[in-house]
């Protein structure tokens, strides 16, 4: 018994780290190219399988041992980075599972959060498109994506996004952004009728914003695009009705904003430009989430020149990724004690991004992704459940389900082919049984 299950945990291990990896979608950074409740498998033959760099480690689990909530892995010894070889390089376009070289996530959002320090392969999971590859040269242009000065091509299957501001003399119903594929929008609430304070806090988990107290003795409060637990307003008995705000901000794609344009009731549909100064990568003067750049990308054995100005740009890559010490000495840059003006890049980076532009902590906050951290692509969709509908059937997003993550033209599901061939085993493994039976 004990030799059956050590081999099946083997072999799982093995397949994991050399085939295919389980994973799913946490965030909404890369919607509606793929949706939060997505459950992929990855492909790590296609950039190739990295050996261990963390060989002491629970199997089975990424960083911490579930329900226990303990380190699964030991710091002590780390081997030297591996790749076996791949079947393909990463390219523009493509989907990829990487660790975050941020380290790992304390709060997203938060520019002031300070990560754990981790191995590499033991830094948490990111997964983001690929914008670009070593030797481009990245720009970003009001929201739009230039490479070596062209605007960049994507396929018909990248879902981008941006926050647009919505706007109704007789208010933007929430149903309707639903309908034209937002997935991010704040909903407002009237309470009336309130008899206690725990009917207050009992919502408070469930708000975005501090209840505001109205003239009339009502209660106007926020809740993001989930709304209100039904639950919750039966078990306090709260009065809440949904009112539709003449202002919303939402995420949209551009052929869902140019529909919702061209709905009766609604004024105008604006896409949000940043224009402000932001903190981004490279602490750039006016760059911010929607203009930046020209950034060069480092390719392994190539040199870029090195001066004051664009030594933010590399500072991590120098000092982080490619273990060296750096120090600036009046106008004189030092590199393991050496003055230089210039350096050499010892191996590949890439630049990551969401496809839900407003709402992904991405290569535009981080920087480069080293090709060491590199995981591999998603390839499938094998479950999609809908983290906005309570359980049941409704739940699953059915036509989702065994679709591929790549390719041209709309995702075709596969379930149905699944389900044949699921069915054919069985009624073969049937009558193979009973012929068996026969013969005894």
């Amino acid at each position: 018994m004990f030799d059956s299950v050590l081999f099946a945990v083997v072999a799982a291990t093995l397949i994991r780290w050399l085939f295919f990896e389980a994973f799913t979608i946490p965030t909404p950074s890369i919607e509606n190219s793929l949706l939060v409740g997505d459950f992929l498998f990855v492909s790590k033959f296609h950039y190739g399988a990295r050996t261990p760099m963390t060989p002491i480690a629970a199997p089975m689990v990424h960083d911490t041992i579930p329900f226990i909530n303990k380190r699964s892995y030991s710091k002590w010894p780390q081997l030297p980075y591996f790749r076996l070889p791949g079947i393909e390089n990463v390219e523009k376009n493509d989907i990829v599972v990487f660790n975050w070289p941020a380290d790992t996530v304390t709060k997203f959002f938060d520019r002031s959060a300070v990560g754990l320090r981790k191995p590499i392969d033991k830094k948490s999971n990111y997964v983001k498109r690929c914008v670009g590859t070593p030797g481009d040269t990245f720009s970003l242009k009001d929201g739009v994506v230039y490479i070596n000065g062209k605007e960049l091509l994507l396929s018909d299957r990248a879902k981008l996004q941006y926050n647009h501001t919505i706007y109704s003399r007789t208010g933007v119903p929430t149903q309707l952004l639903k309908q034209n594929g937002s997935t991010e929008y704040n909903r407002s609430y009237v309470l009336r009728d309130l008899s206690s304070e725990d009917q207050i806090k009992a919502l408070l988990p469930y708000l975005v914003a501090y209840p505001e107290k109205n003239t009339d003795g009502t209660i106007t409060v926020k809740a993001t695009q989930k709304g209100l637990p039904t639950k919750v307003l039966a078990e306090f008995q709260i009065n809440a009705q949904e009112v539709s705000e003449y202002n919303v901000v939402a995420n949209l794609t551009l052929g869902g904003a140019e529909a919702l344009r061209h709905t009766t009731g609604i004024d105008s549909v604006v896409r949000q430009i940043h224009r402000e100064p932001e903190a981004v990568y490279g602490n750039r003067k006016n760059w911010n989430g929607d203009n930046m750049g020209p950034i060069y990308i480092p390719e392994e054995g190539k040199s870029v020149d090195l001066d004051l100005n664009n030594l933010p740009l590399y500072k991590k890559v120098i000092e982080e990724y490619e273990k060296n010490t750096l120090e600036v000495v009046g106008n004189e840059i030092r590199i393991n004690g050496k003055p230089v003006t210039s350096y050499t890049f010892k191996q590949n980076y890439y630049w990551m991004m969401g496809d839900n532009r407003h709402r992904s902590e991405d290569s535009r906050y981080w920087g480069f992704v080293p090709e060491d951290h590199i995981v591999g692509k998603p390839v499938f969709i094998w479950m999609s459940l809908n983290q906005n509908e309570p359980w049941g059937l409704h739940k699953v997003r059915w036509e989702r389900m065994f679709t591929t993550v790549s390719g041209e033209g709309q995702p075709v599901s596969y379930l149905k082919y699944f389900l044949i061939l699921l069915a054919g085993w069985f009624v073969f493994d049937y009558f193979r049984k009973k012929k068996r039976a026969v013969k005894s």
